[in-house]
């Protein structure tokens, strides 16, 4: 076998298309269970406080004094980078979402 792929094929007894379907629905439910999970919950919940603290951090701000815009645009990165990563996680799961209906309707499920 030349690459890990085929291993892989071989081993789980599904070929191309349907081996991905497979692991795109299995990733998606991990990313599911990730968020119910422990660390998921801890991880969300502290993102949505300091998200919650730096909105309040933003309306303190006096946009008429020197440097406002540069404060402005920090606290917008700091609220984007609590974003991003439950983004990722969302779009997995619509992946996997979407790759359960696929198989659905092409009866590899």
């Amino acid at each position: 076998m030349s690459d890990m792929r085929e291993f892989t094929e071989a081993a789980d007894g599904v070929h191309g298309e349907e081996t991905e379907i497979r692991r795109t629905i299995n990733f998606g439910w991990d990313m599911e269970n990730f968020l119910r999970s422990d660390v998921g919950r801890y991880l969300t919940a502290r993102a949505e406080i300091e998200i919650t603290q730096t909105r309040a951090e933003f309306e303190s701000i006096d946009m008429d004094a020197p440097g406002a815009a540069g404060e402005v645009r920090k606290l917008q990165l700091e609220i984007a980078v609590r974003k991003v990563w439950k983004d990722w996680i969302q779009g997995a799961i619509d992946q996997g979402q979407a790759a359960q209906e696929q198989a659905i309707e092409q009866n590899q499920i």
